[in-house]
Formats: structure tokens, C-alpha cells, sequence
């Protein structure tokens, strides 16, 4: 947009309509001055995530930002890892009973990733109980 005024102030002056020429020109100015304050917010908001600055607003949020990709990384590494066991287990690399050792490690990794990325007031207080939204109570 402000390569677009500065265009437009070369034109206006070539016409010779240095009003218009004027008018533009402030608009460039104001929009640069725009994109400038843009970009040190930009520097600040960095400069934040890295721990300079009020990081006792964002580094938490920082922190929960990576914890995600974190946890989509183990996610991913988790599913290729059942679908080489799966696939060791169909060709006959591995035995049943390998088999079932390592799925039922493969299972224990994927629940103890769903608890680590359940927030606060979702897990159950403790993971060998049932969550409370399937809890076993009767109805009133």
C-alpha cells in the first residue's frame, strides 16, 4: 500500500497536480509510519518470547505453544511406531508375545501423552481411576 501512494505521488507529480502530490505523500508518510510501528511491535513480541522483556506475561503462553508441538512431535513418533510394530508383527519379524509386549507399551505411551496434554481440569486426580465424565456412579 504505500509502494501504491509513492506511485501515486510520482504520477501526480509528473501530471503536475502537486496537491494531489501532497496529499499522497502524507498518505505514504502515515502508512510507513504505520508499517514502522508494525514491525517494533513485531521486534518487541520476539524479543518477549525469548525472555526479554514482560516475560511473565507471555513466557507461559511461549511454554504452552511449544509443549504442543512438542507433544504433536511424540504423537506422530508414537503412530509410526505402531504401525512398525503392526507391520514387523504381519511379515512375522516378531513374535506374538513381542507383540503384545510392545503394543501394550505403545498403548501405556500413547495414554500417558493424552493425560500429559489434557488440561488441568480434565485428568482424573489420579490416571488408574476412571475419568469422571465415565464414571461408574449411578444415576441419581
Amino acid at each position: 500500500m504505500a509502494e501504491d501512494a509513492l506511485i501515486r505521488v510520482r504520477r501526480a507529480l509528473r501530471l503536475g497536480r502537486a496537491g494531489e502530490a501532497a496529499s499522497w505523500m502524507r498518505l505514504h508518510e502515515k502508512l510507513l509510519a504505520r508499517l514502522e510501528a508494525e514491525r517494533q511491535a513485531v521486534a518487541r513480541r520476539d524479543r518477549v518470547a525469548r525472555g526479554q522483556g514482560a516475560a511473565g506475561v507471555v513466557a507461559p503462553l511461549t511454554d504452552a505453544l511449544r509443549a504442543v508441538r512438542d507433544h504433536a512431535a511424540i504423537a506422530a513418533g508414537l503412530t509410526g511406531n505402531r504401525l512398525r510394530i503392526v507391520r514387523a508383527h504381519r511379515q512375522g519379524d516378531i513374535s506374538d508375545a513381542t507383540f503384545d509386549s510392545l503394543f501394550d507399551l505403545q498403548f501405556d505411551a500413547e495414554t500417558a501423552l493424552r493425560l500429559a496434554i489434557a488440561p488441568p481440569d480434565v485428568r482424573p486426580a489420579d490416571p488408574h481411576l476412571p475419568h469422571p465424565d465415565f464414571s461408574t456412579a449411578p444415576d441419581p
